[in-house]
């Protein structure tokens, strides 16, 4: 099969990031302050980290938290008003009131519980850049800009790496890595961003290993194990991409299983420290013993929580995946989403062939294994909001965003990212075309969101 110049292997990758940071910088410097998703709390973090406390400990009964400048916590409290309140705009007035706040150097002990639950791992980037900034002497809108733009650059830098180890499945990596949620996630201060940039390095770490049908390095192996321990301890359904290891690589079982159980220690560990001092208050309406206790009463429950969530919520998963932006208060136009989901559409037609490859060219297991995981980790997800997000007995599932998959979304380019001949005479041709599509989309994309969030937050 012919092989890709290197000019062509560039081309694509470059691209895509160059793309990703346009869009990222102008959310960066678009979005008011603290409107990214529970950007305060990650902030907090982010502080704490940087005065040099990675771990958070337990500042008061059932919440964990650390040592925060007072007045980052005061800037904060300033734009607390504007999620969720259509109306309620981002004034000169408030943004010069924000600026006046400088920090004190004498930070305090407060509780961020949701954002403590996470490793530290892929907060060191940004509690590095706002050591900078401090050391800049930069006042605390302009620091927490500068966390932003840290955490644009690092999931970007992933990116490339990522792209540039990709054969097939490009194209579909680019369209996934230039949703709109997927850039917003990127460029505030918040962890999702890198956790995606992550799943698609280690899925394309696996698939360059398998396409060449032979097993993975051991500087492969090593790096996989690494990003595969970084997903899992930062967010629990992030356990399920391990499964990768037993079926997506060519090395032996028990060095397979040896890398897998490093990675399930880290788990349990990890979550061992958290929760060392007994339960964490996450949500006022949930028990998760109860919760559990009321499935095992009547497992088949499942199905219906299972149906009557995904018929209530389904439609808002897909748009959130897309991009609900802010505090999932800034909404892009209803023709834009179909549209989006259109070229996804199209985007993911290498998917289908892959999968067949797969079949045919009697690699099922492999297939199987991506499809497993996929399945695995969206089960968790749905059962750890399940049981610490939602009321005792309730039929549905609470707390679920579109966001959440965008990890998951990956292991769509690794069942992709297959070789073999073209499924049809027209598949270079389609393909090509498919690809134009898909590197222009963000000439829409941009400006669609731009103008939101300046609608949203400072026009009317």
């Amino acid at each position: 099969m012919h092989e890709p110049r290197f000019r062509d292997t560039l081309v694509l990758p470059l691209l895509c990031v160059a793309w990703f940071l346009v869009f990222a910088i102008q959310i960066v410097v678009t979005l008011p302050p603290f409107q990214g998703a529970d950007e305060a709390a990650h902030l907090y973090r982010v502080e704490a980290f940087a005065q040099g406390t990675p771990i958070p400990y337990r500042v008061t009964e059932g919440m964990l938290g650390g040592p925060v400048d007072p007045g980052l916590r005061e800037a904060a409290q300033l734009f607390e008003d504007i999620k969720f309140a259509q109306g309620v705009k981002v004034s000169a007035a408030r943004l010069a009131e924000a600026e006046a706040r400088a920090w004190s150097g004498q930070p305090v002990a407060i509780p961020f519980t949701s954002s403590s639950l996470y490793s530290p791992a892929l907060y060191a980037p940004m509690a590095g850049a706002l050591a900078i900034a401090k050391q800049l002497d930069l006042g605390i809108l302009d620091s927490t800009k500068l966390v932003r733009l840290s955490n644009a650059l690092c999931s970007a830098g992933l990116l490339l790496l990522a792209m540039l180890l990709l054969e097939r499945g490009r194209t579909l990596a680019f369209a996934i890595a230039l949703l709109p949620m997927t850039v917003f996630v990127s460029a505030y201060a918040t962890q999702d961003g890198p956790i995606f940039a992550l799943s698609m390095l280690v899925v394309a770490i696996l698939s360059r290993a398998w396409n060449e049908k032979r097993p993975l390095g051991l500087a492969e192996l090593a790096a996989a194990t690494l990003i595969l321990v970084c997903l899992a301890t930062s967010k629990p359904p992030g356990l399920a991409f391990a499964g990768l290891l037993l079926g997506y690589t060519r090395n032996p079982l028990p060095i397979r299983l040896l890398a897998v159980a490093l990675v399930g220690a880290a788990f349990a560990g990890w979550n061992a420290l958290v929760y060392a001092g007994g339960s964490l208050h996450l949500n006022a309406v949930a028990d998760p013993a109860a919760q559990l206790a009321f499935l095992l009463a009547d497992p088949l429950r499942v199905i219906e929580i299972a149906g009557t969530t995904l018929m209530t919520w389904g439609r808002f998963y897909v748009e959130s995946f897309v991009g609900q932006l802010g505090w999932l208060d800034v909404f892009l136009p209803p023709w834009y989403h179909l549209a989006t989901q259109a070229m996804l559409g199209l985007a993911a037609l290498g998917v289908v062939a892959g999968g067949v490859r797969l079949v045919r060219s009697g690699e099922s297991l492999a297939l199987a294994t991506a499809l497993l995981v996929l399945l695995a980790g969206s089960g968790m997800l749905f059962g750890s909001l399940y049981l610490g997000w939602t009321e005792v007995g309730k039929l549905i599932v609470n707390g679920v965003q579109g966001r959440y998959f965008l990890p998951f979304a990956t292991l769509l380019v690794l069942i992709a990212d297959r070789r073999g001949e073209p499924i049809s005479p027209l598949d270079g041709w389609i393909g090509g075309a498919i690809r134009i599509v898909v590197v222009a989309w963000p000439l829409l994309s941009i400006p669609i969101v731009l103008r939101a969030l300046t609608w949203r937050y400072y026009i009317g």
